[in-house]
């Protein structure tokens, strides 16, 4: 089975919720920035905040000459900030006041700065990421960039977004007079391949959902499982089924959280797999939290940010919402047995409807995937994702709707 990321729960599913309730308590408000192409309004403003976030970037300022730092101004980034506005991306916050900007030019993130009251809420890598795809969008296979040397925070930020480092490069720069400064500068490259493409399937419990998952590794699709049936096992390996369905009943708010670590560590690193442009089949997606917290009637967990909904929402190509059979009894049966839960098939058609309406306020392009036997619930599944058809082997298999 090709699995891209299998997380290994077992006993750590205790760890993983003290996690999950510490990153509660330190998480920053919830992010409303965007990331937009500048215009020539903004002219001043990206001066403004290049010419401050300039003079924050570590100690190697203090070895620069002064004469190089006295032109480091919001005068001498005016023309600069003029000259490239058509080569660069802005993140505003909710006012619209520019935070920060990234410059791209041929394979290059030239410049890239970001106001110091702007970190932590996760713009940075927005803002970054949004770089990455104008450069890819331009046919770059391989991105560079420069930043100080010692100026550690940047650097560990470049490597937590999968840039590589390489070599201290000396670079020429003009300064008024017909003068040339040396400026020594850390390299980074990252190659830019094509995104994995994201396909939800997603429904009620017996839907058949996992099995159609299960049938799609067999035939060597990548797939992700499904978090919250991984997070189950694990608990009712702890304190049994009973157990865990009365846990996560009182704890719904920590459940969420518990669930939604492991989920985004799956979807990251089905994004970081290699193999790019491949589809990749996720069993639900962290954004089924949404749907669920709708039909228990609980507020979504609270890393679920608005901007967290819009950029995970953005990265899925489809969703897949599975039709309920109506023959699922001995389906539901046995994920009742799995979770604890005593689910009907008209509790399980309201979800896949709930479902459904949440992928689609998101901008998702959903669809039903009718209740068919498996192998035609298979190839069309398969042919709506532009994929061939599964080997004529499958078709001799069951007669059970997935």
């Amino acid at each position: 089975m090709k699995v891209v990321c299998s997380i290994f729960i077992g006993v750590s599913a205790v760890a993983l919720l003290i996690r999950a309730r510490r990153r509660a308590h330190t998480r920053s408000l919830p992010s409303r920035y965007i990331v937009r192409p500048a215009t020539a309004h903004d002219v001043e403003a990206i001066a403004r905040c290049w010419s401050e976030a300039y003079q924050d970037q570590g100690p190697d300022l203090m070895e620069l000459d002064p004469s190089f730092l006295a032109e480091r101004t919001l005068e001498g980034f005016r023309p600069r900030a003029y000259e490239r506005v058509g080569d660069t991306l802005v993140a505003c916050d909710e006012g619209g006041a520019i935070v920060g900007l990234c410059v791209c030019v041929a394979d290059e993130v030239e410049q890239f700065f970001l106001s110091a009251r702007a970190r932590g809420a996760g713009v940075s890598e927005l803002l970054l990421e949004r770089g990455e795809e104008l450069l890819r969008a331009r046919g770059s296979m391989v991105a560079h960039l420069y930043c100080m040397p010692k100026n550690e925070r940047a650097m560990r930020f470049y490597g937590r977004c999968g840039w590589r480092r390489g070599d201290v490069h000396a670079h020429a720069v003009q300064i008024s007079g017909g003068r040339t400064f040396t400026l020594h500068l850390m390299r980074f490259e990252k190659a830019l391949r094509a995104p994995p493409r994201l396909v939800v399937l997603t429904g009620g419990s017996g839907v058949g959902k996992t099995t159609l998952i299960e049938r799609l590794a067999a035939f060597g699709h990548p797939i992700v499982p499904e978090a919250a049936m991984q997070v189950i096992a694990a608990l009712n390996g702890l304190i049994g089924p009973q157990g865990q369905l009365a846990w996560r009943t009182a704890h719904k708010a920590a459940f969420g959280e518990l669930l939604g670590a492991v989920a985004m560590a799956q979807e990251a690193a089905a994004l970081s797999a290699p193999g790019g442009g491949a589809v990749v089949f996720l069993d639900r997606s962290v954004l089924d939290n949404l749907g669920y917290a709708r039909v228990r009637g609980y507020e979504p967990p609270s890393f679920l940010t608005p901007s967290v909904v819009r950029r995970t929402a953005a990265r899925l190509e489809r969703v897949f919402v599975l039709d309920s059979p109506s023959d699922n009894h001995e389906d539901l049966k046995v994920r009742n047995e799995q979770s604890g839960r005593s689910t009907d098939p008209g509790d399980s058609r309201h979800v896949s409807g709930v479902m459904h309406e949440v992928y689609s306020s998101l901008g998702c392009e959903t669809e039903w995937l009718p209740a068919l036997p498996p192998c035609e619930r298979l190839d069309l599944l398969l042919a709506r994702c532009g994929l061939p058809p599964a080997t004529e082997g499958s078709r001799q298999r069951g007669t059970e709707v997935l």
